[in-house]
């Protein structure tokens, strides 16, 4: 029994290991230190970044702050990631110009090397309305291989600077990759076999 246990016991935290390896980990994902720690920023073209607790009638999603990126900026973090990962994340579009001066928000992923390996509108003055906004969502990214690279969201102008459309983010974090079952099934029939092989050792 007691050489029983001790198996049980090497063998607990590779069953853990299966469920909690290798989530993206952001660096104040929810921006409560009341800054940028952890961020890269870029602005140019008048543009500003700032966290805050509340703008335009919105409050954050997660705790005190959000981010408030004011067309033309940036922010992003360098990540390493393992494919099957999830990021997500809550923005706000407050599409503060109107049409045919279409501002937008993204959401990107650069390579290490400098490639473009994602890039997504949020939104849009085009899909939002002119002055208006799209109020809190959520969106969500699974890596299909593994990679490292930067990712950031960012808001621009487009066509003029005299009215700046701005993005809030909060709430960015990461989960780790789901096991697939014939992972799991195949796992659970080698810790089996080992159970079985100790207890026959221990009979004869």
């Amino acid at each position: 029994m007691k050489k029983f246990l001790t198996f049980l016991c090497a063998v607990m935290p590779v069953l853990g290991m299966i469920g909690s390896a290798g989530a993206v980990s952001f660096q104040n994902g929810s921006f409560e230190t009341g800054d940028f720690t952890g961020w890269d920023v870029i602005t140019s073209a008048g543009g500003s970044v700032s966290v805050v607790t509340g703008n335009s009638g919105f409050g954050p999603t997660d705790g005190t702050y959000f981010a408030n990126l004011v067309a033309n900026s940036k922010i992003s973090q360098d990540q390493i990631w393992s494919a099957g990962e999830t990021i997500s994340f809550d923005w706000n579009f407050n599409a503060n110009d109107y049409l045919p001066f279409n501002d937008y928000s993204i959401f990107s992923i650069i390579s290490t090397n400098g490639s473009m390996l994602f890039n997504y509108t949020l939104a849009n003055v085009a899909a939002t309305g002119n002055f208006n906004a799209t109020g809190w969502n959520t969106y969500q990214y699974t890596f299909a291989t593994a990679g490292s690279g930067s990712i950031g969201f960012g808001v621009y102008n487009f066509g003029d600077t005299i009215y700046d459309s701005q993005l809030y983010i909060d709430n960015v974090g990461g989960t780790a990759p789901v096991p697939e079952p014939a992972t799991i099934l195949l796992m659970g029939s080698g810790l089996l076999g080992l159970v079985g092989y100790s207890c026959k050792r221990k009979k004869s």
